[in-house]
């Protein structure tokens, strides 16, 4: 992925709960290894609901219902040579089937426990808010957590 400098990157991503479990996808990039929410960045004349479909069919194979946006927050690279909004949506799978990703960085995706995330290395660090959001069903308006760097 190119980085492009002066740029502000929109990243959509899908929060999928499904039996207390939260789905989530494997990257390893050189010697990081962490794990995101499906989805990915927002291209030129593609609407958000056609990212978060595309992006999540490439990296799992499934097929996607989004739904409301519950958070957005910022990732501002030290020295602020990067910047990306990640704005993350409620969505169901309707369809397809769980396969392997063509994108050699991800390594795989899988549901993993609400109680169990605490575990995993996430980015942007937003697991406690999806623990909270989650517990209480989703039921406040969407929130901006801010600036989220690690």
């Amino acid at each position: 992925m190119e980085i492009k400098k002066g740029f502000v990157r929109v990243r959509v991503g899908a929060l999928i709960i499904q039996d207390d479990s939260v789905l989530l996808v494997h990257h390893k990039k050189e010697d990081r290894d962490y794990w995101l929410l499906p989805g990915g960045g927002l291209e030129t004349s593609e609407s958000i609901e056609e990212c978060i479909k595309r992006e999540l069919l490439e990296e799992t194979g499934y097929e996607v219902a989004p739904g409301k946006l519950v958070f957005t927050s910022e990732t501002l690279y030290p020295g602020r040579e990067r910047h990306i909004m990640h704005l993350t949506f409620l969505a169901e799978i309707t369809g397809g089937e769980a396969k392997k990703s063509e994108d050699e960085r991800i390594i795989g995706h899988k549901f993993v426990r609400l109680s169990e995330i605490m575990d995993h290395k996430i980015y942007p660090n937003i697991k406690k808010e999806i623990i909270e959001a989650a517990r209480s069903g989703f039921s406040g308006g969407a929130v901006h957590l801010g600036l989220r760097w690690e």
